[in-house]
């Protein structure tokens, strides 16, 4: 994907006490590796940080992957 398609975006800077926001888009398929970030994010979780967590997409491995949530 060439990103020089797409206009820069600012990013407004966020209190540190403010938690993360992480959110990913696709089709829920096994390449996509949904699982492996679910996985970093419960790690993440374990480890004390606080954040947001959102996975917008839908596809075969839906049901799967909200099971393991």
């Amino acid at each position: 994907m060439d990103l020089a398609n797409f206009p820069a975006v600012r990013v407004a800077a966020t209190s540190p006490n403010e938690p993360a926001r992480i959110l990913s888009v696709g089709r829920l398929v096994e390449f996509k590796g949904f699982s492996y970030l679910i996985a970093a994010c419960a790690e993440r979780a374990r480890r004390g940080c606080h954040f947001h967590f959102a996975i917008v997409g839908d596809g075969p491995l839906r049901e799967p992957l909200s099971a393991s949530l």
